[in-house]
């Protein structure tokens, strides 16, 4: 059952990622996560996980790299949905995450978009200044 009170002690992030879980280490099943923190998640699959079962999870964000965590545990479920909380992230793995949930912050987003049109701008400055490097190191002009 899904709980009523919100006692969170990290804040959930609203996400659409696909997901591969296993309860037996052998059987891949699918799901999509709903959202997301550091210290678990909600996900959705056609798959009925009883709770307190644990399993294995794969995260595959869009643009990022999979996160693995090595243990999870259903800590509710409802319909499709079962929440999971992390109990076994390899540090590495919880360096991904943090990386992750900091992308679906708005500052995150902010920056990330900022980054994006700084290379944009400093590739075609780059790019501008090509032929006339060239024409001062060959003595040749390319513009004419």
């Amino acid at each position: 059952m899904k709980p009523t009170g919100e006692h969170r002690k990290h804040e959930r992030y609203p996400v659409q990622f696909k997901s591969i879980f296993s309860t037996d280490g052998v059987h891949i099943e699918e799901g999509l996560m709903l959202d997301l923190s550091l210290a678990g998640c909600r996900l959705t699959s056609a798959i009925h996980v009883p709770s307190g079962i644990p399993l294995e999870l794969q995260i595959r964000p869009d643009q990022h790299s999979p996160i693995y965590v090595a243990t999870a545990v259903v800590c509710w479920e409802e319909n499709s949905d079962f929440g999971l909380a992390f109990k076994e992230l390899p540090e590495l793995q919880s360096s991904k995450l943090t990386r992750l949930l900091w992308s679906c912050t708005s500052e995150g987003r902010m920056v990330h978009e900022i980054c994006s049109l700084w290379r944009e701008h400093a590739a075609q400055s780059v790019a501008s200044r090509l032929p006339s490097v060239h024409d001062r190191l060959t003595g040749v002009r390319t513009d004419e």
